[in-house]
């Protein structure tokens, strides 16, 4: 089940590359309180008490809606879940002190997964880490895309690249900032001017993301 699933993650990823855009859609979702933050969740598909559950988590720039080129056909497939992280997206920003991975396991204990195949991007990659380190026991799998590492120092290039991109937030000039991103090499494969634009829109509807 696990190798099927890393096949058919792989494909839908180049498809999804390939394609150069980032389908946009308005889920309904729900929210689930932790500790008095409201974070927001979807989850679809059938629900398999023997099979492992799919949870999918964002990068450190986008929301979830950075799954949209995946969810459907993974859905179909998958009991799949993923959540804006506090800060980010539709999600709540945090009030005290928290535990990144704490919130994760309260959002699978909310949708009835005691065991999933965690795939993270970026800073997900880091959480996913993190994650199966704090539970062993729910964790079957990772699928890690460019994974944050915590407790590796990050190179003078990526550095320099955020600082660069990120340089109008000290004068509040979040539109600015938001361009700086969509027009980030790294993040879009191409120059598909409807991909870059739908990241810059996403950003501009949720300027928060920029501060996370």
């Amino acid at each position: 089940m696990i190798r099927k699933f890393l096949c058919v993650v792989s494909l839908l990823m180049c498809a999804a590359a390939g394609a150069q855009t980032i389908p946009s859609s308005a889920p309904a979702g729900n929210f689930v309180d932790v500790g008095g933050v409201k974070l927001w969740y979807e989850e679809c598909g059938a629900a398999n008490l023997s099979a492992a559950g799919v949870i999918l988590l964002h990068d450190g720039l986008m929301h979830s809606l950075t799954w949209d080129g995946v969810w459907a056909p993974l859905c179909a497939k998958y009991h799949v879940v993923r959540y804006d992280r506090r800060g980010y997206g539709r999600s709540e920003p945090s009030k005290d002190p928290f535990v990144p991975e704490d919130d994760l396991y309260k959002v699978m204990r909310q949708v009835h997964v005691d065991r999933a195949i965690v795939v993270g991007n970026s800073s997900g990659g880091g959480l996913a880490l993190d994650f199966a380190l704090a539970h062993p026991e729910m964790t079957v799998a990772l699928f890690l895309i460019g994974p944050v590492v915590h407790g590796m120092a990050s190179s003078d290039c990526f550095n320099e690249r955020g600082s660069q991109n990120s340089a109008p937030l000290a004068h509040g000039d979040l539109q600015a900032t938001a361009r700086n991103w969509s027009k980030d090499r790294f993040l879009i494969a191409g120059d598909d001017p409807r991909a870059r634009k739908q990241l810059y829109d996403a950003l501009v509807q949720s300027p928060q993301n920029l501060k996370g």
